[in-house]
C-alpha cells in the first residue's frame, strides 16, 4: 500500500509521455530512471541502508503482527563510541575496508559506510536496518525476544560468538544480536558501539514503535554511561567494556 501513490505517479508520468509522442523505447528509459530516483530518495548514499523516513513503512508489517497475533520483536539502538574524535577535521582517521585511510568527515562516512557492512551480513532476511541519522542505526528484529533477567552473557566475553555463524540462524535472543554485532565491530573496525534494546512484550506492553524507540535510545545511553562498548536491556543494567 505504501508503494501505491509512487506507482500511480509514475503511470500518469508515463501517460503523459506517450501522449507527448515519445517512443516506446525513451518512456521505457525516463521510468527507469525515476525509480531509480525514488530509489535513490529513500536510501542513504552512504551506508546503502533505507532513511528514517522509511521507517514507519517497514516496521509496520512487524507491528501488525504484534498488533494481530501478539508476534514478539526487538528494537535496537547501535550507537557509535567516540564517532566525533573520528569524524573531527583533526581527529584519529580511519583506515577503512578498502585499505585507505581517511581524515576527517571522509573518515566518519568511510566507518560508517564499513559499519553498515558489517551488520548487513549479520543480519536474517527480513530484519530491518536504517539509518536513523548521525552515527545511529536503527535495527528491527521480528520474533525475536530477550533473556530472562536471570540469565546473562557476560562470560562469552573475549569469545567469537560461535552459535551464529550464519546471517539465517541467529538464536531468538536479542542481546546475543548485538552481543555478536559489538564484537564484529570492534574485530573488524578497531571501533566500538553502544547498543541498547527494546522488546514488545517485555520493556512495553504496547507494539508502539515510537515508545520502544525511546526505550532503546535510553538503553543505548545507560551503556556510554557505564562506560561504552556493549548492551543494555531497558530497565537492566548494561554489560560494558566487552573485549
Amino acid at each position: 500500500m505504501a508503494d501505491a501513490p509512487k506507482n500511480r505517479l509514475e503511470d500518469r508520468i508515463e501517460k503523459t509521455l506517450v501522449e507527448s509522442g515519445l517512443g516506446q523505447t525513451r518512456v521505457y528509459e525516463i521510468r527507469q530512471l525515476i525509480e531509480q530516483y525514488c530509489q535513490e530518495a529513500q536510501t542513504d548514499p552512504i551506508t546503502q541502508l533505507p532513511l528514517r523516513s522509511q521507517m514507519e513503512r517497514l516496521f509496520e508489517p512487524m507491528l501488525r503482527r504484534a498488533r494481530e497475533y501478539g508476534s514478539p520483536f526487538s528494537v535496537l539502538m547501535l550507537d557509535l563510541d567516540n564517532f566525533k574524535e573520528v569524524n573531527d577535521d583533526h581527529g584519529t582517521g580511519y583506515t577503512a575496508f578498502d585499505g585507505k585511510h581517511y581524515q576527517g568527515h571522509d573518515a566518519g562516512d568511510a566507518l560508517l559506510k564499513d559499519i553498515g557492512e558489517i551488520i548487513k551480513k549479520n543480519m536474517r532476511t527480513g530484519d530491518i536496518i536504517i539509518r536513523k541519522g548521525g552515527d545511529e542505526i536503527l535495527i528491527g528484529l521480528p520474533f525475536t525476544g530477550i533473556e530472562n533477567e536471570e540469565e546473562h552473557i557476560s562470560d562469552r566475553n573475549n569469545q567469537e560468538p560461535k552459535l551464529e555463524q550464519t546471517r539465517f540462524h541467529f538464536p531468538n535472543k536479542a542481546e546475543l544480536v548485538a552481543y555478536k554485532l559489538c564484537w564484529r565491530i570492534q574485530k573488524r573496525t578497531d571501533h566500538t558501539a553502544s547498543i541498547g534494546i527494546a522488546a514488545y512484550p517485555i520493556t512495553t506492553r504496547e507494539p508502539d514503535l515510537s515508545t520502544l524507540i525511546t526505550q532503546a535510545d535510553q538503553a543505548a545511553y545507560s551503556v556510554k554511561e557505564d562506560g561504552k562498548n556493549g548492551y543494555a536491556v531497558y530497565g537492566r543494567n548494561a554489560i560494558s567494556h566487552l573485549k
